[in-house]
């Protein structure tokens, strides 16, 4: 269950290239958001501000979820494995289209790290093609069976999950009030509460794990990090279970990559660029897995 209310499973399309001024503006913000566990916005002419979630929020949407999905479900609701079953039996989607659908988004994963490892530019354009062309596939198997699911358990507490999302995220300026009491959240137009979702997702875009990763390796960030790094918790001055997910999210990636710059000496190139820090990762590692069975081949007695 994600903490994102109109998470998709089909991937969007990739939004325009920014320059690397641009993107050091967004990361910067982005930085300071999660550093306060906040990121402002408004709502009408009001200000706001959407709360960054914790392992204590996630629970409680979870909870929501599992109480709406076994709620539909007592009520007669199929659930989205049933319901497919049933469609595959009336010859609606099968089984093959289903192995179809999950074999592109392997693709999917395939030409991303492609992109990761691309030694030229030439190269890198080349796969963020393929990586449209993929994109769009998807986007059109994934529009045929969500047209086909409807009114499934998964559906109906999705949707309770997400009003609850939209519900505890938005604060008022103060950051201690929420921005609707219950009973005015109730009181909410369908559209409204789309709207909330929408202006959530908008608001969030900058906190992508592309841009967390990033962070990560950026020097504004290191030099920050570097004092804390043996106790990566003191950064926040909370303990680790009271962390956003965003806050824990940028910790793991900085360990990572700072122990591969560290372990692997990667060249100077990539240093800024952590999916061809993680393909050189991969790489060395695959080298040093060879190399292994070399010497243990070769030591092995006769």
């Amino acid at each position: 269950m994600s903490s994102n209310p109109s998470q998709t499973k089909a991937e969007t399309k990739s939004p325009p290239k920014k320059s690397k001024k641009e993107l050091e503006k967004v990361q910067r913000r982005a930085y300071f958001d999660i550093i306060s566990g906040f990121t402002q916005t408004s709502i009408g002419e009001q200000a706001a501000y959407i709360r960054h979630f914790d392992l204590h929020t996630q629970t409680s949407i979870d909870q929501i979820y599992s109480e709406a999905f076994e709620r539909a479900k007592s009520k007669g609701l199929m659930t989205e494995e049933d319901l497919l079953s049933y469609l595959e039996k009336e010859g609606v989607w099968s089984q093959e289209e289903e192995k179809s659908l999950k074999e592109a988004r392997q693709r999917l994963e395939g030409a991303h790290a492609n992109i990761a490892k691309a030694s030229s530019s030439h190269m890198k354009k080349s796969f963020e093609s393929s990586i449209e062309k993929i994109q769009e596939e998807i986007r059109e198997k994934e529009n045929k069976k969500q047209s086909l699911i409807e009114n499934t358990c998964e559906q109906y507490a999705e949707r309770r999950s997400s009003d609850h999302i939209v519900r505890v995220a938005f604060y008022k300026k103060d950051k201690k009030t929420l921005f609707y009491t219950d009973e005015d959240f109730e009181l909410l137009e369908k559209q409204e509460v789309e709207g909330l979702i929408h202006l959530y997702n908008e608001a969030s875009s900058h906190l992508s794990t592309e841009n967390i990763k990033s962070i990560s390796v950026s020097d504004f960030f290191a030099s920050f990090y570097t004092i804390v790094e043996e106790r990566p918790s003191d950064f926040f001055r909370r303990p680790v279970h009271e962390l956003t997910f965003f806050q824990v999210n940028l910790l793991s990636y900085a360990r990572v990559m700072g122990s591969i710059i560290k372990n692997l000496d990667p060249p100077d190139h990539i240093r800024e660029d952590p999916e061809r820090l993680l393909a050189f990762a991969k790489s060395e590692n695959k080298k040093r897995e060879a190399e292994n069975r070399k010497a243990k081949a070769k030591n092995r007695p006769r």
